[in-house]
Formats: C-alpha cells, sequence, structure tokens
C-alpha cells in the first residue's frame, strides 16, 4: 500500500492544516464580530439585538481575577518547592 505524499490533498498533515485554517477562520470572524461591536459603543444595535455594555460589569470580573491571580501567586511564593527552588537558583547565581 502507497503511502500518500506530503503534499498530497488526502495525506493526514494537509487534512490537518486545512481544519486548522478554517478554525482560525471562524476564530478571526467571532473576534472581528466582537470588535466591533466593541467599538459600536454602548446602544447600538446588531442583528436586531442591543450590545448592553456595562463596565461596572468588567470592573468587578476583573477586579475578581486581580483577586484570584494575587492569591496564586501569594500561595505558589509560599510554597515548599517554589522556595527550595529559588534557594537553588540563588546558589547558581540566578536568583529572581
Amino acid at each position: 500500500m502507497a503511502e500518500p505524499a506530503i503534499g498530497d490533498a488526502s495525506s493526514p498533515e494537509a487534512t490537518g492544516r486545512a481544519e486548522a485554517e478554517a478554525f482560525d477562520r471562524r476564530l478571526r470572524e467571532i473576534e472581528a464580530s466582537e470588535r466591533e461591536a466593541i467599538l459600536a459603543g454602548p446602544g447600538s444595535e446588531e442583528k436586531g439585538r442591543s450590545t448592553d455594555y456595562h463596565p461596572a460589569v468588567d470592573v468587578a470580573r476583573l477586579k475578581t481575577r486581580m483577586e484570584e491571580l494575587v492569591a496564586f501567586r501569594s500561595a505558589v511564593q509560599e510554597s515548599l518547592v517554589w522556595r527550595a527552588a529559588q534557594a537553588a537558583r540563588r546558589l547558581l547565581g540566578r536568583a529572581w
């Protein structure tokens, strides 16, 4: 049984490349529509539905995310493994 050539349209590489390009196209279209909705501003109409923009919700979400990241950072820095890694780095002259 002959193996398909790398440039062949039926090869796994070509199929994977085509799927990746289709996914990339769909993602770009979604991002473009989201970008247009944001740039249109509050109260704009898109496809018969309003895009209500509530900056307070975004700010609250960002504050919550920031608190999660701060908690994660402090947990990492207080962990024994992190401290041991940093002590080893200091011995090697690569302390952060």
